[in-house]
């Protein structure tokens, strides 16, 4: 069944903005240490199998915006009802992505 029209690209909640904000703000600190890994690839090796295992800072960066930017308009698009499991499920990702980089060594750095 179709889901009605009226039900995508709905206003966010503040709940709904908070999780955004902390999966925005995991992304980046994830793309702070991905950053390290494509200037030190002697050291270190990425496993995200869309970066690649060395991937250039380039792609990095591109990467990574491309990733919040979609991240935020697919929460916007989908129905209320699955905003929770979508936001959620990437916050469990992005955290999982940025405590395996600090026990691999890598930290933050601005």
């Amino acid at each position: 069944q179709a889901i009605p029209a009226s039900e995508l690209f709905t206003p966010l909640t503040n709940k709904e903005v908070a999780a955004q904000a902390v999966f925005t703000g995991l992304t980046l600190l994830d793309w702070n240490q991905t950053l390290q890994i494509a200037r030190h690839p002697e050291e270190y090796s990425e496993t995200n199998p869309v970066l690649g295992e060395h991937p250039s800072v380039g792609k990095v960066n591109t990467l990574m915006s491309l990733g919040i930017v979609s991240h935020a308009f697919v929460t916007w698009a989908i129905p209320k009802e699955y905003r929770p499991y979508w936001q959620y499920i990437w916050i469990g990702i992005e955290t999982q992505s940025v405590h395996m980089n600090w026990k691999s060594g890598l930290r933050i750095n601005f």
